[in-house]
């Protein structure tokens, strides 16, 4: 984690107990330091962190929750470890298991390089509900048609120890801007 990310994170954290005005001007501060990022989303965000990490899932986990709030996104957490964030919800139907779509994406790395993007293409990825990586199949039953997303995959959700050679490299975490044709 950054450290001024971790250091508001500790902070917010100490403080928030703190109901004096003195524990307040300290908050406001940290907000300034900590660009796009809230009091509120911060403390959402720091029950996913671990704070001594053994795991290989423990550090990605860590990694995606440095990352979303560099990004300021507001975020939500799966059980399997998917963070997701709808964009601009569709008017369509939810998305059903099985069911054939189009999707047009921009899949990265966490340091902004992509990978693929049906954009540059400019053809849309047509597929099966379920057919894909874990990420997107567990992500595509949160979706209707007409979403916009993101997707933030650890490497267990991804690609895996394997990795997607020579596309995507072994253990990489992915985030896939996606929107639902």
């Amino acid at each position: 984690m950054k450290p001024v990310y971790f250091l508001a994170l500790s902070l917010v954290l100490l403080i928030s107990c703190d109901s004096n005005s003195k524990g307040v001007k300290k908050t406001a501060s940290i907000k300034t330091q900590v660009a796009d990022v809230n009091e509120e989303m911060i403390l959402e965000l720091s029950q996913y962190y671990f704070s001594n990490p053994k795991s290989l899932a423990h550090r990605q986990q860590n990694e995606i929750v440095d990352y979303v709030m560099a990004k300021g996104l507001a975020v939500k957490k799966t059980d399997s470890g998917l963070f997701y964030v709808i964009n601009n919800k569709g008017a369509g139907a939810p998305l059903q298991w099985g069911e054939k779509i189009k999707v047009h994406y921009r899949g990265e790395f966490l340091n902004g390089e992509a990978f693929d993007s049906s954009y540059e293409r400019a053809e849309p990825l047509e597929f099966r509900v379920g057919e894909m990586i874990p990420a997107w199949n567990e992500g595509m039953k949160l979706l209707s048609h007409g979403d916009k997303a993101i997707l933030i995959a650890p490497a267990h959700l991804a690609y895996g120890e394997e990795g997607l050679a020579p596309f995507v490299g072994p253990d990489k975490i992915l985030v896939f801007s996606l929107e639902v044709l």
